[in-house]
């Protein structure tokens, strides 16, 4: 089965309910952005926070699932190897819908999507390499804007000193 896509006010949407447009591991976040990013590996000190920012955009699917429901269900799924260490919601809640939802709805309309941003963490984690894996409300991974290839960013963790 191909890719099918969409067409809103010049943003090219997967037919999916989202995409990640941008994602970092990071070191802390402020003002909803990432905070000291880092690539391929880090030194980090027993118990240190290692987060997972990302911002995704939400097409039609998205918006008449928020609608819906009042929600939209989205996880982040930290692996090691073949094995899943942590699954973390990480989607539009009901209570931010209620907050966001004249700005999503704005969104929408004037572009034909929307965007949020938000993040997950590990404070407790072995020396080793981890994926951090997108699912959406239905447990599909989910893709990077402008590919149909699931994204899998690796971060290998190194102990510090």
């Amino acid at each position: 089965m191909g890719v099918f896509f969409i067409v809103f006010a010049n943003a090219v949407v997967h037919a999916q309910e989202i995409e990640i447009t941008r994602a970092d591991f990071c070191l802390g976040i402020k003002n909803r952005e990432p905070l000291s990013t880092v690539r391929d590996s880090i030194r980090l000190a027993a118990n240190s926070e290692l987060f997972f920012w990302m911002e995704f955009q939400g097409g039609q699917k998205a918006i008449q699932t928020l609608e819906a429901t009042g929600q939209l269900l989205v996880k982040h799924q930290w692996r090691r190897g073949i094995i899943v260490t942590d699954t973390i919601e990480v989607g539009i809640t009901v209570d931010k819908w209620l907050e966001n939802r004249d700005a999503i709805r704005t969104q929408v309309r004037e572009k034909g999507f929307f965007t949020y941003r938000t993040y997950s963490y590990k404070a407790i984690w072995d020396y080793d390499t981890y994926t951090v894996i997108t699912l959406d409300g239905n447990d599909n991974a989910v893709s990077q804007i402008g590919s149909d290839r699931i994204m899998k960013p690796k971060i290998t963790l190194e102990e510090e000193g």
